[in-house]
């Protein structure tokens, strides 16, 4: 009976481990390195923090949709407030000059959006207070 129990306690162990999600944080303005480790990863899908619509950034290397390269809602019209820009360089992406509404969770997308490539919940913070002066 105590071997069941172990392998049961191992079972669950381990699928709380497997379901935990990743959580990354940077200061205001600097800079996120995300690993676009997939060949089928076409872009991003942004779910804000604070709420509102799910946004599309497509990259342009990757995919021929109309608006790449820019943020975009569900129907493909680009967002005019969308100021965070997306390099991609190699195998990755860099998002540059973080603001706090830009925190949430950043989905890397396939084509095929039911096909799960990851994800990340990025925290933005205010940056630390300066040292106390040196007299």
């Amino acid at each position: 009976m105590k071997p069941l129990i172990v392998i049961l306690l191992l079972t669950v162990i381990s699928l709380v481990s497997a379901e935990s999600e990743i959580v990354d944080s940077r200061y205001i303005g600097d800079d996120y390195k995300y690993s676009v480790w997939s060949d089928e990863a076409v872009g991003f899908k942004f779910e804000p923090r604070e709420g509102g619509s799910d946004q599309f950034y497509y990259f342009c290397e990757k995919t021929k949709k109309k608006n790449c390269g820019s943020w975009v809602d569900e129907k493909g019209n680009k967002i005019k407030s969308a100021t965070l820009k997306v390099t991609l360089k190699g195998g990755d992406a860099i998002l540059s000059k973080l603001q706090k509404k830009d925190m949430g969770r950043y989905y890397l997308i396939a084509e095929d959006l039911k096909k799960d490539l990851g994800f990340v919940r990025l925290i933005i913070q205010d940056p630390p207070p300066p040292p106390p002066p040196k007299y």
